[in-house]
């Protein structure tokens, strides 16, 4: 595994403006806090996996990079719809959470493919 510095550095900055994004946005006060820092977290790992890490196995690192490009854009369109509209937070931490797991779930048995 290569991890390039400057595009995970440009990736956590360019979330970072998303995620205020998402906080200036929602008009919900009670969640504004998780929404933007459960957004942040899941943007950053999606985002910084598909553009700042590259493999060794080609196809590994393809499908790797697909499937964190694919989550990267579901968390983000998730995230805006609980940006503007009212929700429950259980809803939205299980939600999340279930994405995620399914994710990394996912992304273990890329890699251990080692193709």
């Amino acid at each position: 595994m290569k991890v390039d510095v400057v595009k995970s550095l440009i990736v956590v900055l360019l979330v970072a403006l998303i995620a205020y994004g998402l906080y200036a946005v929602s008009e919900y006060d009670t969640v504004r806090g998780w929404l933007t820092g459960v957004s942040a977290a899941v943007l950053a790992v999606t985002g910084v996996l598909t553009f700042g890490v590259s493999f060794e196995g080609e196809r590994s690192s393809v499908m790797f990079k697909v499937l964190s490009g694919i989550m990267f854009f579901v968390f983000l369109f998730a995230n805006l719809i609980f940006a503007f509209f009212e929700f429950g937070l259980p809803l939205y931490i299980i939600l999340n959470g279930v994405l995620f797991l399914v994710y990394a779930l996912t992304a273990v048995s890329i890699v251990r493919t080692k193709q």
